[in-house]
């Protein structure tokens, strides 16, 4: 449309230029005064014909973008620790180098270290590389390179585990090893309950060090 009215101001200019050098013999000053006003005119339109696209910046015709969503990153709370005691009064303490809130009941934890105290004298460490803890029922499940030491000096390592904080029991079904003076246990699932009993179930294999059995045997 733009360049159909410059290309008709063009043409009206150049018709106007022809009536302008036109001979003026038998006209008046007059009417070439009037010839020359024209054509002022004229390429005054034209200059700002030329000059309205340049001003125009095109914002109302723009489409409006989409708005896009935002995304709400929950803040990481530094060193965090957490504190409880099960049905029985019995205390856990959790700490980590750092939590994330996920949810209002969901916290996810990174280089997580657990004690949980089972009876007098009977506890567990767990650490882990990174953890859930679900505050309200009091669950914490552990995530990644998992390692559970108990106060008779054994370490057991797998890759999850859950722990009922209100119950103290410990349990992991992805496979565990158990490390201790009397050698080594392999199986798929292991629970760990009150009074630091371990249970092993499912594909259980035992390399007992026979020198260590001796000296367990001599001293009960």
């Amino acid at each position: 449309m733009f360049r159909r009215v410059i290309i008709a101001v063009l043409l009206f200019i150049r018709k106007l230029m022809r009536l302008l050098f036109d001979p003026v013999l038998g006209r008046t000053r007059i009417v070439l005064s009037l010839k020359v006003l024209f054509v002022s005119i004229a390429s005054l339109l034209v200059l700002v014909l030329m000059t309205l696209p340049l001003l125009h910046d095109g914002s109302n015709d723009a489409v409006p973008a989409a708005k896009t969503k935002r995304k709400i990153i929950a803040p990481t709370m530094m060193n965090p620790r957490f504190d409880g005691v099960d049905t029985q009064d019995r205390p856990y303490h959790i700490e980590a180098d750092t939590a994330i809130k996920t949810d209002q009941n969901k916290i996810v934890l990174t280089n997580v270290q657990a004690d949980i105290e089972l009876a007098i004298d009977k506890w567990v460490q767990v650490q882990a590389v990174q953890a859930v803890y679900h505050m309200q029922r009091d669950i914490l499940d552990l995530l990644v390179q998992v390692s559970i030491f108990t106060n008779n000096g054994d370490e057991l390592v797998t890759s999850t585990a859950h722990i009922d904080l209100g119950k103290h029991i410990t349990s992991g079904r992805n496979g565990v090893k158990l490390k201790s003076d009397l050698g080594s246990l392999t199986a798929d699932h292991f629970v760990i309950m009150q009074e630091n009993r371990i249970f092993f179930e499912k594909n259980v294999q035992m390399d007992i060090n026979p020198a260590a059995a001796k000296q367990y045997s001599v001293e009960n």
